[in-house]
């Protein structure tokens, strides 16, 4: 959306607008009425009500040809199957992502978005004003993206497109400027409602987030513009609802704590969905202009590539979302789903692309939702609420949760099923998702985005919580503690945290005082956190390997056997960590900082960097690039293009030297690397209790396993020391308890040996690493071993690049 300050003025309600043409046959209408030559009994308002119904028709018409739109091209495009092929999957998205940039960048810049903040904007900024080319951009370059395969829905384009039919038609019958302010949002219902099939929904959700607070004076309009647009839509679409809704029925009160843990599992997705956003849309925002053209096409061939074995994450998924509802998915199905569809609609939004967020929305919780029904009906098989009503229920969850509607949450639900009984569930379930998301993000969805498009909108949350307060009220004798200008920051931060204030103060000069708050020191104290690379728990290498493995095949000759000794091991040390994290803060006190410092980073350092020095003088050429790279970046803290950090491009330079050389004919050792047997293969690792069968067992060798924990948790405490060197303070406590549930989670889901990310180590800070990149390679790392390639990577490495053995 552009900023207000850019746009161009309103033009004046008497000159018409943009949609003469498209609103020919209102012409003599409007001449009549302002002529005065028809003389009927009907005030403005009464004009109002039955402009409501007119609206409702235009919108119901548009959204049907939009949806039918919409499927055309898919059809055309992707074939008719629910499986296209391999290359439409992969070029239709990006061959059409280069359209609609095109399209948006230079014919219709204000269709970018959802439609929901847009709508918004057209009521308190624009006086109702949306032009109608808007009206025309939505719709085409909404449906080429949709039924390309961008994972974005229907519904709040639709709602942008009956608020610009509406406009228009206000404009055009010279309504007075307070009334073409309100029928925005009257369009807004009604081609929600034809998109969603849902008129109570759609005007719940107009109200509750576009308008902000019930009105008698639009209320009328809203809910006859939207039952005007489902009437349409039904008939020329049919009667049918969107889902088959299955059967639900609440045998025994008990049932409700499953959906209570469906509620917290659903917050924290959601919470994850909008951190995401909230992350890397300003990023993308911030490149350059030209970017803007490839951005969506760039989106499409990640989904594309997505889409070859999820066909499911593209387009709007209205199709699985009904197979979910009636058990045609295993959980582990219904949760890579769920993820893989918040990655592929994160990607899809914030490249620009337009679309709107409520069928994605719906899909993830559908399918979260099933998952959770599908894991607790296996370890409780006493459920009787069928997995299609959690994934009806996963619905609501997440659109309260994402979406923070959570009125309109809880009646999407009531209207789709139509079975008074589940509204138990969903209350206690949406409750829960929508607390969680309060609780862990401040500012809803659509108050960020438009914060990030540089306006600031009427927050319909802000207004629902809000409270009137006195002056009596508000004042409130000061009890923090004082501070002075000599104090250090990580000092203050601790005795502010000690503190109920959430004001501190400090004297200035002549009298005056300053106050700031507790998230201002921690913003200071957070100021350029790094992150060490992601490394292979030490302890865990040598005393699972040497020490547990080993000798228990050895004693055993059952290499099943070793295995589970060797999980229950890992489940017992992540109980171990987890239990000691609590005197973490204790035992780092005790611990004298310079000696653990000194002594832990020589051992570190003879570790990490003589075997791979060994390697590098095996070919000098391909080794030493990266040496030079990463001391230009770490001794001469020269910075990188595009923030590249220096052990990566040390990397990156090597590989490229590495083949080069093959590929002039000067080095053999690729050739064999080529010829080594390499597939992709899929393995998505669950929790299981198999270290149950090597637990008494595994007992004895605890006596080898504890002392090398004991070498982890100091190492985790000397993490927090060598932070605190360079001003980064971090909780010992929180580090311990950290890496003690990445070792149980490990353990439960079969492995025997664990990666361990470690922070605010200040030589890797110089090189450029940050926790951003840290977490990229978590993420390549865990999709590698999840989806196969990371093997085929490592096979493919070169020894002095990657492996120092």
């Amino acid at each position: 959306m552009s900023n207000p300050a850019n746009s161009p003025p309103l033009p004046a309600p008497a000159e018409g607008g943009e949609g003469d043409k498209a609103l020919g046959p209102w012409r003599s209408v409007r001449s009549a009425w302002a002529s005065g030559r028809w003389h009927l009994p009907l005030s403005e308002d009464h004009l109002f009500l039955l402009l409501a119904v007119i609206i409702g028709v235009y919108s119901g018409l548009a959204v049907v040809l939009f949806r039918i739109a919409i499927e055309w091209t898919r059809v055309r495009f992707l074939g008719s199957t629910l499986a296209p092929s391999w290359p439409r999957v992969v070029l239709v998205p990006v061959v059409i992502g280069l359209v609609v940039a095109f399209l948006v960048m230079h014919f219709f810049p204000r269709v970018r978005g959802s439609g929901v903040n847009q709508t918004k904007a057209a009521m308190y900024i624009y006086a109702g004003f949306i032009p109608f080319n808007t009206v025309i951009g939505k719709f085409l370059t909404c449906a080429l993206a949709i039924g390309s395969g961008q994972s974005l829905g229907p519904e709040d384009p639709s709602l942008q497109i009956g608020a610009g039919i509406a406009s228009a038609l206000g404009r055009r019958l010279r309504l007075t400027r307070q009334k073409v302010r309100l029928i925005a949002p009257v369009g807004a219902a009604a081609g929600l409602a034809a998109a969603f099939n849902s008129p109570i929904s759609a005007v719940l959700f107009v109200i509750e987030e576009v308008i902000g607070k019930w009105s008698a004076g639009v209320l009328g309009a809203i809910v006859l513009a939207a039952v005007s647009g489902v009437v349409v839509e039904r008939s020329f679409l049919g009667e049918e609802p969107l889902f088959r809704i299955p059967a639900y029925h609440l045998v025994h009160p008990a049932e409700l704590l499953a959906y209570a843990a469906l509620g917290v599992v659903g917050g924290f997705a959601s919470l994850l969905f909008v951190k995401l956003i909230a992350w890397s849309r300003p990023h993308l925002k911030r490149l350059p202009r030209t970017t803007q053209y490839f951005q969506p096409a760039l989106a499409g061939l990640l989904i594309g590539l997505m889409g070859i074995w999820l066909p499911q994450v593209m387009g709007a998924g209205y199709v699985f979302i009904d197979q979910a509802m009636h058990d045609q998915f295993t959980w582990r199905v219904l949760a890579l789903l769920g993820a893989f569809k918040i990655l592929s609609t994160s990607l899809s939004f914030v490249s620009g692309t337009p679309g709107g967020m409520f069928a994605p929305t719906l899909f993830i919780g559908a399918m979260v939702g099933g998952a959770v029904g599908g894991v607790e009906h296996h370890f409780f098989p006493w459920l009787t609420g069928s997995v299609g009503a959690y994934a009806l229920v996963g619905m609501g969850v997440f659109f309260a949760g994402f979406l923070r509607a959570p009125f309109t949450s809880v009646f999407m639900i009531l209207e789709l099923s139509g079975n008074y009984s589940i509204i138990v569930p969903v209350m206690i379930s949406n409750t829960i998702a929508y607390l969680i998301s309060r609780r862990f993000q401040a500012v809803p969805l659509f108050d960020m985005l438009s914060r990030q498009d540089g306006m600031d909108l009427p927050s319909m949350e802000e207004q629902r919580e809000a409270t009137t307060l006195r002056v009596e009220d508000a004042m409130r004798p000061y009890a923090g503690p004082l501070f002075r200008d000599e104090d250090r920051v990580a000092e203050a931060l601790r005795r502010a945290e000690d503190s109920p204030a959430d004001v501190y103060l400090l004297p200035g000069a002549n009298g005056a005082w300053r106050g700031f708050r507790q998230q201002a020191l921690q913003k200071i104290v957070n100021e350029g956190n790094g992150a060490m690379p992601l490394g292979i728990d030490t302890a865990s290498l040598f005393a699972i390997t040497f020490g547990i493995l080993g000798p228990a095949y050895l004693a055993t000759h059952n290499a099943e056997l070793a295995w589970k000794i060797a999980m229950a091991v890992m489940v017992l040390a992540g109980l171990f960590k987890m239990a000691v994290s609590f005197i973490a803060p204790r035992i780092r006190d005790l611990l004298p900082r310079v000696g653990m410092l000194g002594s832990i980073a020589a051992i570190a350092i003879l570790l990490i960097a003589f075997f791979p020095t060994l390697k590098v003088f095996e070919s000098p050429l391909v080794g030493f690039d990266s040496l030079i790279i990463i001391l230009v970046a770490l001794v001469g803290k020269y910075k990188l293009p595009f923030k590249i950090p220096g052990a990566l491009a040390g990397v990156l330079a090597g590989m490229v030297i590495f083949y080069g050389l093959y590929f002039l004919g000067l080095s053999q050792e690729a050739a064999r690397l080529f010829t080594q047997p390499h597939s992709l293969q899929f393995a998505f690792p669950w929790p299981t209790l198999n270290f149950l069968g090597g637990l008494v067992d595994a007992l004895p060798y605890m006596a080898i396993a504890l002392p090398l924990v004991l070498t982890v948790i100091v190492g985790g405490i000397d993490v927090t020391e060598s932070a605190a060197a360079v001003g980064d303070e971090y909780s010992a406590r929180q580090i311990i308890m950290t890496d003690g549930l990445a070792t149980l989670v490990v353990g439960l889901c079969g492995g025997v040996l664990q990666t361990t990310p470690y922070i605010g180590h200040p030589a890797y800070k110089q090189m450029g690493g940050g926790a951003g990149y840290t977490l990229a390679v978590a993420l390549f790392i865990g999709l590698g071993a999840i989806l196969g390639y990371l093997s085929s990577s490592w096979i493919l490495s070169p020894r002095r690049r990657w492996r120092p053995s």
